[in-house]
């Protein structure tokens, strides 16, 4: 903002101007309210605008009111020293008038009203300008000075006005920018500039929509890129792209919550899905909770009763006494025809991969695990496409491992009776496990 002229200056303008012929009486209270002036050649006084008496108009009672060229000569010697003189003939402000630089000898016209504008020969000034042409090492030096080395110069400086190539320092952008708007309009990088203003559109836009209850915590790079923000409600840090956030993606976690509330079955609504599909071959014995919860179910046909999860029920896992294959079969009608205590599917406590590991058989002695059974087929000992492939293999190899260990730990002896032995597996439970059988028996 201009700061606004006071009295005293306004007085001290009108003596540089028009000397001792004129005196204010007025006050000065500014350029648009009028003054009184006295003419002291003829006492004529008036009110006048500032402007206006200091650039037209004097004192029209004496016809003193047109500047002469003696006094214009005046405001000259006042502006610009004594190496400039009036050779055309003054007219008015808005006339040109001719003038003389002395020390060039250059002659050029000029509009007397633009006397406080102009900076007098242009010849001269010119050449000044080019004596003083800044390098490209004063420019490094500016850039320096203001920016300290945060910002790098690339480029070679030719002049204020030719490009010249930047690099930001802090992220790395290079881009071409004038050295005028670098260093006079504060034009700084183009990349961080729309990523400040993004984020701060970004952030009004999330408060607008959902108030506090997000908060970005991530760096915002574009619309399309995900971003990191803080669920207060939940204290979930998630990835969200902003124009994803703008409609309507919220915090995954919360939303899976709540599409399970809505979509979670009722007990009875588990039992009739359980009916539709096997009609009254299944009976659920436990209490349903959700998909993922074991929960206890009955073969009917069978009797065996197993716990399953409702997901791996309805994605055609049945009754695993049934399915069992046809190595299982045989080794647990061998354990029947020989009065073997055993459970099939056994869960050993603390035997865990990610969950419960399962042994095909248990074997008891005076209620007390002393062996289990395990039948290898073919998807034990080489990767099988049907059961997975070679992903699959490297799971059973790793659970496999697992349960040989936790035999080993805790003095638990394992039989493992592999696929190609399936013809002759009557003879080899008999010549290995019976011995063993007898020997606990024994012990005990």
């Amino acid at each position: 903002m201009t700061k606004k002229k006071t009295h005293e200056e306004f007085v001290k303008e009108v003596k540089t101007f028009v000397g001792n012929d004129y005196v204010v009486i007025g006050t000065y209270k500014g350029s648009k309210e009028k003054i009184r002036i006295k003419h002291l050649l003829c006492n004529h006084e008036w009110d006048v605008f500032p402007y206006q008496f200091l650039h037209r108009s004097k004192c029209s009672h004496c016809g003193k009111g047109r500047k002469t060229k003696e006094q214009f000569q005046k405001d000259v010697l006042n502006q610009w020293g004594d190496e400039y003189v009036v050779i055309g003939e003054y007219i008015n402000n808005r006339t040109k008038v001719k003038m003389k630089h002395l020390v060039c000898g250059r002659e050029w016209a000029f509009t007397p009203l633009n006397l406080k504008k102009c900076k007098g020969c242009t010849t001269c000034n010119s050449k000044q300008i080019k004596r003083y042409k800044k390098t490209h090492a004063d420019f490094i030096k500016e850039v320096y000075e203001n920016v300290k080395n945060e910002y790098k110069v690339l480029g070679t400086y030719k002049n204020n006005r030719e490009k010249i190539l930047m690099q930001h320092t802090t992220c790395g952008n290079e881009w071409l920018v004038t050295p005028k708007n670098f260093l006079t309009n504060n034009s700084r990088c183009p990349e961080c500039n729309s990523k400040q203003k993004g984020i701060k559109d970004f952030k009004k836009k999330v408060n607008q929509i959902v108030g506090d209850e997000y908060i970005v915590v991530g760096e915002y790079i574009n619309n399309k890129i995900k971003i990191r923000m803080l669920h207060r409600k939940c204290g979930e840090i998630v990835e969200i792209a902003p124009n994803n956030f703008s409609k309507g993606c919220r915090c995954s976690k919360c939303s899976s919550k709540k599409a399970n509330i809505k979509k979670r079955k009722t007990h009875a609504e588990f039992v009739s899905d359980i009916y539709r599909l096997e009609g009254d071959k299944y009976s659920v014995i436990g209490k349903y909770i959700d998909v993922k919860t074991h929960v206890s179910l009955k073969h009917n046909e069978c009797g065996h009763i197993w716990d399953s999860t409702p997901h791996n029920f309805f994605a055609g896992r049945r009754c695993p006494k049934c399915r069992a294959s046809k190595g299982e079969k045989e080794i647990e009608k061998f354990l029947q025809e020989h009065n073997i205590v055993y459970e099939s599917q056994y869960i050993a406590e603390g035997c865990r991969y990610k969950r419960d590991l399962r042994f095909d058989f248990g074997i008891f002695s005076n209620n007390n695990l002393v062996a289990v059974i395990e039948y290898d087929g073919q998807q034990h000992i080489t990767p099988v496409s049907i059961f997975g492939g070679k992903k699959a293999f490297e799971t059973l190899q790793k659970r496999d491992e697992i349960k040989n260990n936790y035999c080993k730990v805790n003095g638990i002896r394992m039989f493992r009776i592999p696929f190609w032995d399936i013809e002759d597996i009557n003879k080899i439970l008999f010549d290995l496990f019976i011995p063993f059988i007898r020997e606990t028996e024994q012990i005990a």
